[in-house]
């Protein structure tokens, strides 16, 4: 079998102008050969470029609108800002509670956040700013009111799904809980938040709570033998505020 190259005359197949272009030929007969003149096949190169970088932003594109609409699932329309279609305003937060800015230097790892103060502070408004910033950083958020948690506890005990619950809330990057010690916990959901904190704090998974309570209040909504251990842990590993 015998190979060589060979320059030969072609017309291009796309703009039908002349142009030559070097062949294999085996054993005379051409094999591999160019269809494309030079300035056809630069500007195949840079459309197949093109189309790679459009396809490139689209697929970010829905990857922030998802995030934005995972976002809006998640934040109740009362706590998100003017601008992304809400009813909280940053100038009356800052009137009414301007230190509330001073969360937005927290940053994300093992430490969570313990803001407390009285009724009309803007913690739980300036909390969503905080799980804002970590939507936008791409961080998993898990949000619950104090009612709402025990709810879902109560009742993925009820449907055997404790576990799996649980466990999602485990490993989720952050875990925000609005008015601890607002709603009365039953016994078996004192012993899963106490039983999270830990496992989350193992997992270095921070903890953001906001609560009208301080320690001495706080303490006297739990069970006795839990509240003591309950409060130390969260003093331990979230960093306080009081707005």
């Amino acid at each position: 079998m015998r190979f060589e190259t060979e320059t030969r005359s072609y017309q291009c197949r796309d703009c039908k102008a002349s142009y030559q272009s070097e062949v294999l030929l085996i054993n005379g007969q051409e094999h591999v050969r160019v269809e494309v003149c030079h300035t056809c096949s630069r500007r195949i190169a840079e459309q197949r470029e093109r189309d790679v970088a459009d396809a490139i932003l689209a697929d970010k594109l829905k990857t922030a609108q998802g995030m934005e609409v995972r976002r809006r699932e998640i934040c109740p329309m009362e706590f998100r800002t003017e601008a992304e279609g809400g009813n909280t305003s940053l100038p009356r937060m800052d009137s009414a509670s301007p230190e509330w800015r001073k969360l937005l230097h927290w940053r994300f790892g093992p430490r969570g956040l313990l803001v407390r103060g009285e009724t009309g502070r803007c913690k739980t408004r300036a909390m969503w700013r905080v799980l804002r910033s970590l939507f936008d950083k791409g961080k998993s958020v898990a949000a619950f009111t104090s009612a709402k948690f025990d709810r879902d506890c109560r009742d993925a005990g009820g449907n055997f799904t404790l576990s799996k619950w649980f466990d999602g809330l485990v490993s989720v990057d952050a875990l925000f809980i609005d008015d601890l010690g607002k709603a009365q916990w039953t016994p078996s959901t004192e012993a899963q938040f106490f039983d999270l904190i830990d496992e989350r704090t193992r997992s270095g998974f921070p903890l953001l709570v906001t609560t009208n309570d301080d320690r001495a209040t706080l303490a006297a909504r739990i069970s006795e033998d839990r509240s003591g251990p309950l409060i130390r842990r969260l003093a331990e590993y979230c960093e306080s505020v009081v707005l």
